[in-house]
């Protein structure tokens, strides 16, 4: 009988009821709207950050490849400007889209005895993307020579139209290699105006 009682004992404990009162249920939302509107503009930033360190990896994987095939093919390689995928623009926006494909006649446009190697579609987002090649007006192409040289250094410029703070650059030299920034140089500073 004893035995029976304590049973009975156990049953009627775990039939205890648990949850929130009022004042715990609003403070749990209180904090919760706090960390959610705080939160959601720093994922903002976050996700336009990973998209451009993504879009500025993207071309540096193109101008590896293009040097790389530059060396292997023992052939000009030429990058371009491209909307269509097909041909080479004549616009300094390489954000829509660029081409890579040899240049057996350097004249800097696919012909169709070139071979196309990359195509490039083009990238989401709010980012624009231009290049600066030494000075020159043909800023809608570079090219790697088979020794893997350039003609002149440049660099691709990578500017957020939403917040302009937010810009970083491809610099490479004629010796081709690409390197990163987020200021530029000294005489020539990152400029997204």
């Amino acid at each position: 009988m004893e035995h029976i009682a304590r049973q009975g004992r156990r049953r009627t404990s775990s039939y205890f009821l648990s949850g929130f009162t009022l004042p715990e249920m609003i403070t749990a939302l209180a904090v919760a709207s706090i960390v959610t509107t705080t939160a959601i503009p720093a994922m903002q930033g976050m996700v336009q950050n990973n998209r451009m360190t993504t879009q500025v990896n993207t071309l540096v994987t193109s101008l590896h490849l293009a040097r790389s095939e530059a060396v292997k093919r023992n052939q000009r390689i030429t990058l371009c400007q491209s909307t269509d995928g097909i041909t080479c623009g004549t616009t300094n926006d390489w954000h829509n889209g660029w081409i890579m494909f040899t240049d057996l006649n350097h004249d800097h446009v696919l012909d169709p005895n070139e071979t196309l190697i990359r195509i490039q579609q083009k990238l989401e987002g709010n980012t624009t993307i231009k290049l600066r090649r030494g000075g020159r007006n043909s800023n809608h192409y570079m090219f790697y020579e088979p020794t893997g040289f350039t003609d002149t250094n440049g660099r691709f410029t990578f500017c957020d139209l939403t917040e302009h703070a937010k810009k970083r650059g491809i610099i490479y030299y004629r010796t081709g290699r690409p390197r990163l920034t987020y200021t530029g140089t000294a005489s020539n500073p990152l400029d997204c105006t």
